[in-house]
């Protein structure tokens, strides 16, 4: 079967979703945690790979997820790549 092909920006967005859900957070939460760079809209245009990040922001995500940056651009990072929070 054929690989179906995703923009960057979708598969960043769904390794997002991931990591934040493996951290038991709420798009909400989660924005709040961000510390008003982003509101819990621009949180799920993100996980549904509506825009584009800059880099600074990526990096953002990573470090208030506690996860490596790489592990949010892998398009083959799967569930278990994320750790709850403690």
């Amino acid at each position: 079967m054929a690989k179906v092909w995703k923009s960057d920006q979708k598969i960043i967005g769904e390794n997002i979703k991931k990591a934040r859900k493996a951290a038991k957070l709420t798009q909400e939460q989660f924005a709040e945690e961000m510390g008003g760079s982003c509101s819990n809209k621009v949180i799920s245009r993100y996980e549904k790979g509506e825009v584009e990040m800059g880099v600074q922001t990526l990096i953002d995500i990573a470090e208030n997820l506690e996860v490596p940056v790489d592990s949010l651009i892998d398009a083959g990072a799967g569930a278990g790549t994320y750790r709850a929070r403690r």
